[in-house]
């Protein structure tokens, strides 16, 4: 119970013979918002750059979004690569 309810439904899926795609294993999921360093909401995310992106609480998408550079460095570096590959197609493509 103590687990992420992703890493629940990942753990139940494998038990029930499903399996985890290899980018759902590799990729180690956020579990503290980048804004207060508390534990996400799954239900509380934006998706920057096209990378979804989850906080605690509501009022931390705003604040995020005012500053993202402040935060970004908060987030795993998985998530952090990605916005930077994100940023730079984006740049090449002007």
């Amino acid at each position: 119970p103590k687990l992420p309810k992703a890493v629940q439904e990942r753990i139940h899926a494998a038990e029930e013979g499903g399996s985890a795609s290899q980018s759902e294993l590799a990729e180690p999921e956020q579990t503290v918002c980048p804004v207060m360093g508390n534990e996400i909401d799954h239900e509380v995310f934006t998706d920057y750059r096209g990378v979804r992106v989850y906080f605690c609480c509501p009022p931390c998408i705003a604040k995020f979004k005012s500053n993202p550079e402040q935060y970004i460095p908060k987030l795993p570096q998985v998530i952090q690569d990605r916005i930077a590959s994100a940023n730079r197609e984006e740049a090449e493509s002007d």
